[in-house]
């Protein structure tokens, strides 16, 4: 079982502006400009049995949101750093 890092959008709200993550950027050969909103919130158990929130995510240039495992997004503004957490695969 490994376990990941992740931005903790429990919390975030609904209309955060967030950009895609370094790791997305990385794997996905993406540009981190990207940018969306988040619009709602879906929570989901990791392997341990803990509530993980995947935020609902509308993302520039898209026609409509779609759901965003937590590693992929981060808060753009550096003043609104969400608070990271650790996830089990």
């Amino acid at each position: 079982m490994s376990v990941l890092k992740i931005a903790d959008f429990t919390n975030a709200p609904f209309g955060l502006l967030v950009a895609r993550s370094p790791h997305y950027c990385l794997n996905r050969g993406a540009e981190q400009e990207q940018r969306g909103i988040v619009v709602e919130r879906t929570f989901f158990q990791d392997a341990k049995g803990q509530a993980i929130c995947w935020p609902r995510i509308h993302w520039e240039g898209s026609v409509s949101d779609a759901l965003c495992h937590p590693i992929n997004a981060v808060a753009f503004r550096p003043e609104q750093v969400l608070p990271e957490i650790e996830m089990a695969e």
